[in-house]
């Protein structure tokens, strides 16, 4: 009987302790594709949990849970793209795929369909809101019109790519709108 009590206490001790972490537990917003559950700062790996909201805060270029899943994966693949900058198209393939500097940058390729390869930075947008913003520091980039020099920002959503950016071909520059879709 005794050992019986022991056993009975050891499962509702068991009992209590699931329930109450399982009540404070939270849905993680910041990932864009699965929602995962945690429920304190040491879910959030790198990123800072906002102790009210249960919401992890990633760093840049991250996401999801432990802030381990880098945002650039969605995005990497070809688009799409319809740019004003090119007159007589009425689309062309851009290439998005990952930068050697690390999480938090790509490389988008073949600019005005000339082969202009830029280096951009990724900024997290809002937890939950699956936007990621971009920003194309000044470079020169090398193109079959020759040397350029490149800048701008816009954005990723939902497979969709959206950029401003200004290009300067030696004297001649322009501004130019491109949007593309990811095949």
């Amino acid at each position: 009987m005794k050992m019986f009590k022991h056993f009975a206490i050891a499962a509702i001790s068991i009992l209590l302790l699931t329930a109450g972490f399982m009540i404070g537990c939270k849905k993680d917003t910041t990932t864009h594709t699965k929602p995962v559950t945690y429920c304190d700062t040491a879910h959030c790996g790198a990123g800072t949990c906002d102790s009210v909201d249960k919401i992890c805060y990633c760093p840049d270029g991250y996401e999801g849970y432990a802030c381990a899943t880098e945002i650039r994966t969605r995005m990497v693949g070809t688009y799409l793209s319809v740019d004003p900058c090119t007159p007589g198209l009425s689309s062309y393939n851009v290439t998005v795929a990952t930068s050697a500097q690390g999480g938090r940058f790509i490389t988008i390729s073949n600019l005005i369909n000339e082969g202009y390869t830029v280096t951009a930075k990724l900024t997290n947008g809002a937890p939950g809101s699956g936007y990621t913003s971009i920003t194309i520091d000044q470079q020169t980039a090398n193109g079959t019109s020759g040397p350029a020099v490149i800048m701008g920002s816009g954005g990723f959503q939902n497979g969709n790519m959206t950029l401003s950016y200004n290009i300067d071909l030696g004297g001649t520059t322009g501004s130019c709108s491109l949007t593309g879709t990811k095949q």
